[in-house]
């Protein structure tokens, strides 16, 4: 299966663009639309277009359309489209049963709904980023509210909304 042109469209609407490297809420460098730059692998000195940041981000999609295709069942679009967004937002390579494996074990069992609770939830899915903490510089695990609005929206989508 491919992505559709509208989740691809959510995904920069969600990232949204930077010409520059920037520090994401998780700590890692960033360009164009929620790009991670590889350390030691790319190097962005100069502003990049929008045209860059979109071909990027249809590769770094592709990646991820890559593994749910060989890995999980044919899927409807919708479901397809939820899970290319949270994947891309959530891993770098796709691999759902690294991120959330029960749910990955649903959707393989046809439990759709099941899988949505464990994906997309805010008490149970993917809407937590690493920070550090100011008081002892530990790396703790907190709830992101953007990372609840965001899921949200990818359960809609996994509804056909």
């Amino acid at each position: 299966m491919q992505p559709s042109e509208k989740i691809i469209e959510f995904i920069k609407k969600w990232e949204s663009f930077s010409d520059k490297v920037y520090i994401c809420p998780a700590g890692k460098p960033t360009i164009g639309y929620g790009h991670v730059v590889e350390k030691g692998k790319e190097v962005f000195n100069s502003p990049i277009t929008v045209n860059d940041a979109d071909r990027i981000l249809r590769a770094d999609i592709k990646n991820r359309t890559g593994w749910l295709n060989q890995n999980m069942p044919t899927l409807s679009q919708p479901h397809f489209d939820a899970l290319v967004s949270l994947l891309f937002n959530s891993t770098n390579d796709g691999n759902l049963e690294r991120v959330a494996p029960k749910a990955s074990s649903l959707i393989k069992q046809g439990k759709y709904d099941e899988a949505a609770k464990e994906l997309f939830s805010r008490e149970r899915g993917l809407v937590f980023i690493t920070v550090k903490d100011r008081m002892t510089g530990e790396r703790i695990k907190q709830v992101s509210n953007g990372l609840v609005n965001r899921r949200a929206k990818e359960w809609d989508i996994w509804n056909g909304k």
